[in-house]
């Protein structure tokens, strides 16, 4: 059985502050383009199978600079997706930032 499909970009209802929270995606084929940004620490990402290497997927934005067109979410799960056609940007251990750059490993 084919997984839904989720265009990302379909869930912004504000589109000057586009933020997805407290959702909850499990066996769905995700798909951007898209760059998302984790905002708290109730993020996850478990048995997700991407699209992209790693360096494609993952961005570093230092502590501090803003960046247009990056989408945020907060207490935000994925299980077993497919995601296609997304990025995801945290802030670099030596900036700081919260997850002290483990995300790289683990998503």
């Amino acid at each position: 059985m084919a997984k839904e499909i989720v265009r990302i970009t379909d869930l912004i209802t504000d589109h000057e502050n586009p933020v997805i929270e407290n959702q909850e995606f499990e066996d769905k084929e995700i798909r951007g383009p898209a760059i998302l940004m984790p905002l708290d620490g109730n993020c996850d990402f478990q048995e997700c199978n991407f699209r992209g290497s790693q360096d494609a997927i993952f961005l570093e934005l230092p502590k501090g600079k803003a960046q247009l067109g990056v989408i945020g979410i907060r207490s935000v799960s994925f299980v077993r997706c497919d995601i296609s056609g997304i990025g995801l940007v945290a802030t670099p251990p030596d900036d700081g930032g919260a997850d002290g750059g483990e995300w790289r490993q683990t998503a």
